[in-house]
């Protein structure tokens, strides 16, 4: 990969918003908080959702290392906070949309499970195979619904 290939790679998009507030961001702070992280359009003032957005970066983060500072499992130090917050956008955002899709609302801490999940792929399996299996799993959701072991999971992060 060149510089060229660097420079132009696109940065990750938020999720798209629908064109009302989904008000599940509203129904407790954890929902609040992944909605800040997936880059949501939160009801608040722009000031506000920045300080927001920057409050739950911190907590995303900080949790994710202490779980692997007692387990060994998902974020390990080499992998950068920047790394470790565009995963669970990517992550989160691709399984929030299909499940939006089938109709289907998966709740904050099955999407905090199904990130370290991830975040374990990429530290030990690399990106390529990050991405390849996150594809796989969403035409899975698709097919079949979400996974038993992903479903009966809730890593709750956020309160």
């Amino acid at each position: 990969m060149g510089l060229l290939d660097i420079i132009r790679k696109p940065k990750p998009q938020p999720c798209q918003p629908k064109p009302r507030t989904d008000m599940a961001v509203l129904a407790s702070p954890a929902e609040f908080i992944t909605a800040s992280l997936l880059g949501l359009d939160l009801p608040l003032p722009p000031s506000e959702r920045d300080a927001a957005q920057k409050l739950a970066n911190g907590l995303a983060v900080s949790a994710y290392r202490r779980i692997y500072d007692t387990g060994e499992i998902g974020a390990s130090p080499e992998m950068s906070d920047t790394l470790i917050l565009d995963s669970y956008r990517q992550v989160g955002c691709a399984f929030r949309e299909m499940g939006r899709e089938r109709g289907e609302f998966i709740e904050s801490g099955v999407i905090n499970a199904i990130v370290l999940k991830f975040l374990e792929l990429y530290r030990t399996l690399g990106a390529d195979f990050f991405g390849e299996h996150l594809q796989y799993e969403i035409q899975k959701y698709k097919r079949e619904g979400l996974r038993a072991d992903y479903s009966q999971k809730r890593l709750e992060l956020f309160g």
